[in-house]
């Protein structure tokens, strides 16, 4: 939910970051529905092949793996870090 915010001001991001265009915030924006299909097929074969607690925290590791990255736009100012963390 917290990508999605980036739509509206996709113009400002992209002027603050100094991308070339408004393409990669809005590659973040679109990466939930991007990534829903194939993010399904691999629930589905990770429930069928282990316990839901163990699917459950290897999923809640990749999300604290992915906000670990995307923090790194914090120290170093570069957008690369949210582009990266938010498909992980």
């Amino acid at each position: 939910m917290s990508v999605s915010t980036l739509s509206p001001v996709a113009v400002q991001i992209q002027e603050a970051y100094g991308l070339c265009s408004v393409t990669l915030v809005n590659l973040c924006a679109m990466s939930a529905a991007i990534n829903s299909v194939p993010m399904t097929l691999v629930s589905i074969w990770a429930f069928s092949r282990y316990e839901m607690s163990t699917v459950l925290r290897v999923a809640s590791g990749i999300q604290l793996i992915g906000m670990l990255v995307r923090d790194l736009t914090i120290w170093n100012d570069q957008f690369w870090p949210l582009l990266m963390g938010v498909w992980l």
